[in-house]
This record gives C-alpha cells, structure tokens and sequence, in this order.
C-alpha cells in the first residue's frame, strides 16, 4: 500500500515536471524583447498551483522543468540552473504567503482574500523569480545591464499574469469541477460560450475594422466576462477570462485586435496588462456572488430551522396547555370533595368546638379556597392562550362588587389581625364589567397584600371615577416592592424579590391573570410602592369597555 502511494506520488512529480518543461518551451516561443524573457508565462501558475494543491514535496519537478527549459533555449548550466532556482523560489515564496494570510487553496471563497492573493503572489513573490532570473543572464553575459529593466518588467509582468489567470483556473476546477446542471442552466451557458466567441471573433480574429485601432473596444469583453462570474461562480469567472486570454493572444500573435503596437513585445505587455486586471475583477465579482449566495443559503436554512423549531414550540405549548387544563380540572374534583367534607365535619360535630378544632377546620377550608383560586387562575390562563377566555360585559354596580369582595375576604383578613376597609363613593358607580372577573382580579390583589402585610397592617380598596374610567386602587402597608420587580412583576411566575418579608407559598400566577383580565377589559392594572407609602395597585377600565381584540387579529 505504501509502495502503491510512493509511485503514484512519484509520478505525479514527473508529470507535473514535464507540464512545466512543455508549458515553458511555448511561452519562450513568445519572447521577443530576450530568448529568456516572454510577457506570457503560464508555468508560474501551474508552479503555484501545484504547491497549493500538493504542498512542498512538488518544489524539485518545478525545479527541474525550469532547468531543463532554460537549458535547452540557452544551453548555458549556470544561468539556467539561477532561472530555475528563482523560479522554484518564486512558487515557494508565493505559496507560504498564500498559506499563511489567504487561507491557502480556498482563497477564492472570499474577495478580501483575492486581493491578498493579488498582492502576495502576483505582485510581491513574482519579483523573486524576475530579480534571480535577469540578474543570472546579466552575470553569465547573456543579458545586456543596459536593458536590464526592460528584461525585468517584461519577466515580472508574464509572472504576473501566470499566477493571477491560470492558478485561480487550475485550483477552481480542482475543487469544483462540475455543476449541478438543467435546461434553462444549459441554454445559458451555450449562449455565454456564444457570446464568448462573438466578442473574440470581432476583436481578435481578423474582423476587427483598422480604422477603430485606437478605440478602446477590448472593453466589450467586460460585460460578458460580468455574465459568467454572476451566473456560473468561479469556474465561469476563470474559464471565460482563460478563454478571452487564449483568443487575444492568438490575434495580437497574428497581427489582429485593439492590442496591436509598434513591437510584438509591447503588443503583449498591453495584453497581459488588461487581462490580469479582468482576471482579478472577474474571480472578485464570482467570490461576492457565491458569499452572497452562502449568506442567502444560510438564511434560507436558518428560516427553515426557525419555522421548525416555531412548529414544534407551537406543539409543545398545546401539549402543555393541555396538560395544565387537565390537571387543574383533575385537582379541582377532590378539591371540591375536600371542601364539602369540612362542612361536612363542621356540621356534623356535636356540642362545641374546641379552639384548636375551629382554628384547624379554618385553616383547612381557607388553603382548600386559597387553591381553588390557583387552579381557576392556572385554567383562566391556559383560555387565555387558546383564545377561549371571554368577558361577559354587563351593567353593574362596581360598589356592591367591592363589598362581596370584602365579605368573603374578611374572615382571612381578620384571622391575620389586619384591617381591611373601603373608601366607596356615597352612591352606586356603574360600569359594564364582568363581575365575576373582577372580583377575581380584586380576590388576588388582596390575597397578594395579605402575604406582604404585617399584623395590625392595613388593606384599603378605594373605588372613583375619573374621565369616564372606573378606578379601583388596592392598597397595603406590606413591605416595599423593589422597582426591577415593579417591572417584571405582572409577566407569569414572576415572584419578585422581597426581602423583608419572606414569601408565602404563591404560584406567580395571580398576578398575570390580573393583567390579562384587566386586558380583556380593554383596561390597565399598575402597581406603586414606596418607602412609608406601602403598595398600590390600581385597576382602570372604561366605563363602556370596547371588544377587545388580540394583538395577532390587529
């Protein structure tokens, strides 16, 4: 297995010498201001490539395919041997750049990468091999120092475009080499392949008109090169850039096209000039799409994954409302049987109750109402969440409302050695309400402040009307509501954080139904509480209340 792995591994350094060796021998074939100098040179590409996809261990076929081809154009070791050294080092250089600041071989997946790339390995690593290679000819007199520079931005210039069109081309068809393709997608791409050839035909086929030489029409391939990196993503960038580069040299070659100057060399220079700059905007304008389209991937996904979670949420919330509604039915049976059974007791004994009898059977009968009321607040809330909690409007009196209130709370109050009194206006106040639901509103605000009061503490419910509203005010001497918990203190099972006096059973639930009553009264409820003021709560509603509709129906 391992021998397996070592010939392949093997040949695969010999082929990708021989590509480089064959790709050097026509690119010199294009060198005219030097035999060693040509502005097109693919191999400083398919070196970069070939090290992002491989890694180090490819760096001696490079090496030997640089020998060999300068070898054979000049015949000259040393200076062949100093070319491809630079060369090797270029590759090398480019590739640890890349590595390290471009996330390697899927640096096209982002345009702030492209431009790393652009910087690091086509303008700052292609300096090596044109520096090494020029400066080897001049030492061995095979250059001429007058034209040093010349030589030099000719070399830099091929590497240039080397590594910015075929380096995104080989690595964009190595990961992603095929596409998901359809009618409509291959009607498409043969229109751009046309459209490819029209533009080519017209500029760099021989049908370019001579008297528009110096009209810059090279830029008609801008727009077609923008179709293929908007609809095809990267392969579509760097292979409809490869294809143009391929046509434009082949008519700047042979004499055609708006590249044409007074010398081959200067022809190319202008050529390669244009296409690296349409290389890098062609796989930039492709890496923005296919961000965009992740982004919108991603959104898609994240939606799907939302209405999901909403769909099971929404699922979860019945079963659970279902639940609460069963149970608080189920405990309200032997709830009830509970209750019947004290009365039963009482009635039933003969002669007199002791005090620790009466004071037990009280106690009994007061927690059996005291969870009476739980389980109503728990069921009122789960009609609330089903929209089956209604509001039977009629025309009461609000005063004899507070009075009942204060007959059936009276004996609890009393028992806790606190006074509960009333501030009602001298004649009845009438409004439209539900009576039942706000004698519960009331029945759980004083309950509230029974848990907070200390003995010989005061509750006061005071009843006016203000700008045809109804105002009842609910007010204790119990211990002070801190103001975080003044905001939360409606919001269901929220039960504060009182420290004076420690809490005494309660479910965080009486005050959250309070709320959703006074809601359904189009009404508000509120709360103050302040240090040697006590707490108020207070209770308005309109004198006429309108239906009430739900935020989801608004």
């Amino acid at each position: 297995m391992k021998n397996s792995s070592n010939i392949r591994k093997g040949i695969q350094l010999i082929i990708l010498a021989l590509v480089y060796f064959l790709a050097a021998k026509f690119s010199l074939k294009l060198a005219f201001l030097h035999v060693s100098a040509s502005p097109v040179w693919p191999p400083t590409g398919i070196c970069l490539a070939a090290l992002l996809i491989l890694g180090y261990r490819v760096w001696p076929s490079i090496w030997v395919g640089a020998f060999l081809a300068n070898l054979a154009t000049t015949s000259d070791v040393w200076s062949s041997a100093g070319i491809s050294c630079g060369n090797t080092l270029e590759g090398l250089v480019g590739f640890f750049l890349i590595q390290k600041y471009a996330r390697g071989l899927h640096f096209l997946e982002h345009p702030r990468n492209i431009f790393k790339f652009t910087l690091l390995a086509g303008i700052i690593s292609t300096t090596i091999s044109a520096s090494i290679g020029v400066t080897s000819l001049a030492l061995v007199g095979l250059a001429d120092w007058h034209y040093y520079s010349g030589i030099w931005y000719t070399w830099w210039l091929g590497d240039v475009t080397g590594n910015l069109i075929f380096a995104p081309l080989m690595i964009t068809w190595y990961l992603q080499s095929r596409f998901k393709w359809n009618r409509s997608f291959s009607l498409e791409f043969f229109l751009l392949l046309f459209a490819l050839a029209g533009v080519s035909s017209f500029l760099f086929l021989g049908y370019f008109p001579s008297f528009l030489k110096n009209s810059p029409l090279e830029f008609l391939t801008i727009p077609v090169v923008v179709w293929a990196s908007f609809r095809f993503d990267l392969p579509g960038a760097v292979t409809s850039t490869f294809l143009l580069s391929a046509a434009a040299l082949w008519g700047t070659l042979h004499g055609h096209g708006p590249f044409i100057r007074d010398t081959p060399n200067e022809s190319f220079l202008i050529l390669q000039s244009f296409m690296a700059v349409i290389s890098i905007t062609s796989i930039s304008l492709a890496s923005i799409v296919l961000e965009l389209k992740k982004v919108t991937e991603a959104l898609k996904k994240s939606e799907e994954q939302m209405k999901a979670a909403n769909q099971e949420l929404s699922r979860i919330n019945k079963l659970k409302t279902e639940f609460t509604s069963m149970v608080s039915h189920e405990l309200r049976t032997p709830l009830n049987a509970i209750k019947e059974g004290i009365d039963l007791v009482i009635d039933g004994i003969e002669g007199p109750i002791t005090t620790t009898q009466q004071e037990t059977l009280e106690i009994s009968k007061s927690n059996v109402n005291r969870l009476s009321r739980m389980i109503d607040n728990v069921l009122d809330y789960t009609r609330y969440e089903y929209g089956k909690l209604e509001v039977r409007l009629e025309n009461t009196d609000i005063k004899q409302i507070i009075s009942e209130v204060c007959a059936f709370m009276n004996p609890v109050v009393t028992k806790k050695s606190i006074r509960l009194f009333t501030d009602l206006p001298p004649s009845p106040l009438f409004a439209f309400c539900d009576s039942d639901k706000i004698k519960q509103v009331l029945i759980n605000l004083i309950d509230n402040a029974l848990k907070f009061t200390l003995s010989d503490g005061e509750i006061q419910l005071r009843l006016f009307k203000q700008e045809n509203k109804v105002h009842i005010q609910v007010k204790n001497t119990g211990a002070v509501i801190k103001e975080e918990d003044q905001k939360k203190i409606f919001d269901l099972f929220s039960q504060g954080s009182n420290e004076v006096i420690p809490r005494m059973g309660g479910s965080g639930v009486g005050l959250a139904v309070c709320k959703l009553l006074m809601t359904l009264h189009t009404g508000t409820i509120s709360v103050t509480s302040r240090e040697n003021e006590g707490t108020c709560f207070t209770l308005i509603w309109p004198l006429k209340p309108l239906p009430y509709i739900p935020e989801s129906q608004k």
